[in-house]
């Protein structure tokens, strides 16, 4: 009979999530190694692709751990200052289970895992399958440029991804001392970085900030694919700088960007109240220390 586990996420990583494995050898794709300042750029029509995943119950029979979960992932189209919303696909998983939980009107789809099924792995797999569904949505998208919350995970032309937190470190100790010379609005010069297989151009990027700040702060790395990187390059100092939010409206500002924060809003709220779906979770399955 299955339990509900009293258990925090927050406990399930050991160490933060990576951006990916440290490559071992550099190398730049532009020269000199110095700050590069904006460019004129036309705005494309942009798609910004982003999801959200929530843990709802940690499962247990005695032998067995289950993660209860939901997905939401959605794409919202912005042209001349307008925001449309476009798809968004909401998902309920049993993370770690070979077969759907229904409970009455929740219904969770199997998502089994490969080895031990610990807090940890549940976890992991979780955050795998958004991945996997936001660059499915990602793919399916019709035109301009393709924006992604994230590292890119699509083999997709005319597209970029942005990572808001540094965990990994991808240049040497010379050249990561442009970061802190790099001033709002500045990027670095692309390099090349490999991951899973794939190679993509990277580079970063510092925002607009206000007031004091860490030397870190308002620092994005940005991915693009290799053919045609200039181009994102050229388009991403004159889109992010414009979209970077502001502390009064978003906590964390300026790297969460304004149709992202307004597109992550939206999946909260097709994702339903954490508190209906937890009482509801409890009053099929009960509750547990």
């Amino acid at each position: 009979m299955w339990r509900v586990l009293a258990w925090d996420p927050a406990y399930a990583l050991e160490s933060p999530p990576l951006e990916g494995e440290v490559q071992a050898a550099f190398r730049p794709l532009e020269e000199p190694w110095a700050p590069i300042g904006e460019k004129a750029a036309s705005w494309p029509l942009l798609h910004f692709v982003d999801g959200r995943e929530r843990v709802e119950a940690l499962l247990s029979d005695g032998q067995r751990l289950v993660l209860l979960g939901s997905l939401a992932v959605g794409a919202v189209a912005w042209r001349e200052g307008r925001m449309r919303l476009g798809e968004v696909w909401v998902r309920r998983y049993a993370v770690g289970a070979e077969e759907a939980f229904r409970l009455g009107a929740l219904s969770y789809e199997p998502l089994p895992l490969e080895g031990p099924a610990d807090p940890q792995a549940l976890l992991k797999g979780l955050q795998e399958e958004r991945a996997r569904l936001e660059a499915e949505l990602a793919r399916g998208l019709q035109g301009g440029v393709v924006v992604v919350d994230g590292p890119l995970r699509m083999a997709r032309p005319r597209s970029l991804g942005y990572i808001k937190a540094h965990w990994a470190r991808y240049l040497p100790e010379k050249e990561q001392g442009l970061l802190r010379e790099l001033k709002p609005g500045e990027r670095t010069p692309a390099f090349l970085l490999r991951r899973g297989g794939r190679e993509v151009a990277s580079w970063y990027l510092r925002l607009p900030l206000s007031g004091a700040y860490p030397p870190g702060a308002g620092l994005l790395r940005v991915e693009a694919p290799l053919e045609g990187f200039q181009e994102m390059a050229e388009l991403s100092l004159s889109l992010f700088p414009a979209l970077a939010s502001h502390p009064a409206k978003d906590p964390r500002a300026p790297q969460n960007l304004l149709p992202t924060g307004g597109l992550e809003r939206e999946l909260g709220r097709r994702m339903g109240s954490r508190e209906v779906v937890g009482r509801q979770i409890a009053r099929f399955l009960g509750g547990g220390a």
